[in-house]
């Protein structure tokens, strides 16, 4: 799977993807911390890795950064977009879809900066 590191602590380590599916997030809680990729992720990197499923929750496993800071304004873009609450039971109105970014798709920050 492919996804955008939206969060991460190094310290607990953790961290959060989102991912290329548009499915639920996935989350790297890595049973041993000396096994901890977060200390080299940052909010908005790319990345590559395994996904598994524990009950109803998605978790992430080996992640391996592909691009550093590919989605550097996606946790605030999808802020900004959470903070309009849209209401989808009205016809007619529909909610902003969010592009993933990938690998064949990466643009420039001061390309995105032009965009907005």
């Amino acid at each position: 799977m492919i996804g955008i590191v939206l969060w991460c602590d190094p310290t607990v380590p953790k961290a959060v993807f989102w991912c290329e599916d548009q499915g639920d997030l996935a989350y790297y809680n890595p049973k041993n911390a000396k096994d901890s990729a977060t200390s080299a992720l940052t909010a908005g990197d790319l990345v590559r890795f395994d996904v598994e499923m524990d009950q109803d929750l998605r978790l992430a496993t080996n992640p391996v950064l592909i691009s550093e800071r590919t989605g550097y304004d996606l946790p605030k873009r999808l802020i900004a977009t959470a903070a309009l609450q849209i209401d989808l039971s009205k016809p007619g109105i529909c909610s902003e879809i969010l592009p993933f970014l990938s690998e064949a798709r990466q643009e420039k920050p001061d390309q995105l900066l032009r965009k907005a």
